[in-house]
């Protein structure tokens, strides 16, 4: 089943640190946001925030997964990631 093939995959990412990817993009905007005092200035603050962000580790790592489906879906791998 479909929904097993995306349990399973949310499983092995998160094996494979997921959070530890995301935490460094998003602790930055929640920082951001949280020394704001109003909307204006936390639009200027996440600007450069967002400027700062690499999301390469992240992306390589949902560029793995996405791989994975695809090599399962391709061989017909039924919920066998």
């Amino acid at each position: 089943m479909p929904g097993d093939d995306i349990d399973e995959l949310v499983s092995v990412m998160a094996d494979e640190g997921w959070e530890r990817e995301i935490d460094p993009l998003t602790v930055p905007l929640l920082e951001a946001l949280a020394s704001a005092g109003s909307y204006e200035q936390a639009l200027a603050a996440l600007a450069p925030a967002f400027a700062a962000m690499d999301s390469t580790a992240l992306g390589e790592l949902l560029e793995r997964a996405g791989f994975a489906v695809r090599l399962a879906a391709d061989s017909g791998a039924d919920g066998q990631l």
